[in-house]
C-alpha cells in the first residue's frame, strides 16, 4: 500500500456568524479526513471572536489510492465552546485532498496558502477559513487485500524503515465519507465511489428482441365478391320480354 504524509496548519477565520450573543464566540476546529474517526483539535481562542486565529498544525497519513479517486475530504468543523451548555456548531469546511494535491507545490516543498468559505448549519457560505498545507513523499508498507480499503498495515516496509516522519499517525483503513446536511454527495460511480465508470443503463448491451413479441400483423378480412346488380336486372327484363314473344307467337 501507498501512503502519503500530510501537513495542515489552521491559522485563522473571519467573518464568521456570531452564536455568542451575550458575549464573544470562544472558537476552536476540529478536523479529521474523511473515513477516518480520529480527529484533531486547535486550541480555544478566546478573544477573536468571529475573527479566531490559531496558528496550529496537524499531521495525517492518508492513503495515495483513495487520493487519486478522490475518495478523501479534509474536514474542518469550526464549534463555539460554552460554559454552561454543550458547544454549538458554527460551520464546516470539506475539502478534497486530491485538489490540494493538485495544488501543492511538491513533495517536501513549501507549505501552500489555501483560504475557503464556511458553511453554516443552514447551508450558506459565511466566513472563511484560512490554512496552510504541504505534502511529504509516497512511502510504502507492506501489501495489503484491497487498493480503495487497505488492511490495517501500519508496519512500514523494511527497505524504507525511516519513510514516515516523526509524529505521523498511522493510516487507518479508508471509509467512505458521510457527509452532513447541507453538503451535496459526491458522484457515485459503480462501486459507490466517485472515479469509477457508472454502469451501463437498462437494457443497454442486450440482442435485439426476436419475432414472436408484441403484437401479430393484422389479418385482412376476406369478403365475398360482389354481384352486379345492374346486370342481374337486364337479366330479368330480357327473360320478361322473351316470354311476352314467345306466349304471342303460340297465340298466333
Amino acid at each position: 500500500m501507498e501512503y502519503r504524509p500530510l501537513e495542515v496548519t489552521i491559522i485563522s477565520a473571519k467573518g464568521l456568524k456570531d452564536i455568542g450573543h451575550l458575549s464573544k464566540m470562544d472558537v476552536y476546529v476540529i478536523t479529521t479526513i474523511s473515513g477516518d474517526p480520529r480527529t484533531q483539535k486547535t486550541p480555544v481562542d478566546k478573544d477573536g471572536g468571529s475573527h479566531p486565529s490559531w496558528d496550529f498544525t496537524m499531521k495525517f497519513t492518508v492513503d495515495e489510492t483513495a487520493i487519486q479517486a478522490n475518495c478523501l475530504n479534509l474536514v474542518f468543523q469550526l464549534r463555539h465552546e460554552r460554559t454552561l451548555l454543550a458547544d454549538k456548531d458554527i460551520g464546516e469546511v470539506h475539502v478534497p485532498v486530491k485538489e490540494l494535491l493538485g495544488n501543492a507545490a511538491g513533495d517536501e516543498k513549501p507549505a501552500v496558502l489555501a483560504e475557503y468559505p464556511v458553511r453554516n448549519p443552514s447551508g450558506k457560505d459565511e466566513g472563511t477559513l484560512k490554512f496552510s498545507f504541504k505534502f511529504g513523499p509516497v512511502y510504502r508498507t507492506g501489501t495489503g487485500t484491497s487498493s480503495i480499503h487497505p488492511s490495517p498495515v501500519n508496519v512500514l516496509d523494511p527497505n524504507t524503515p525511516s519513510a514516515l516522519p516523526a509524529g505521523y499517525p498511522p493510516a487507518l483503513p479508508f471509509q467512505p465519507p458521510q457527509l452532513p446536511a447541507g453538503y451535496p454527495p459526491p458522484a457515485m460511480g459503480q462501486y459507490g465511489y466517485p472515479g469509477y465508470p457508472l454502469p451501463p443503463p437498462p437494457g443497454a448491451g442486450y440482442p435485439p428482441m426476436e419475432p414472436g413479441y408484441g403484437y401479430p400483423p393484422v389479418q385482412q378480412q376476406q369478403h365475398p365478391p360482389r354481384r352486379n346488380h345492374y346486370a342481374q336486372s337486364a337479366g330479368l327484363v330480357g327473360a320478361l320480354i322473351g316470354a311476352m314473344v314467345l306466349g304471342e307467337n303460340l297465340g298466333n
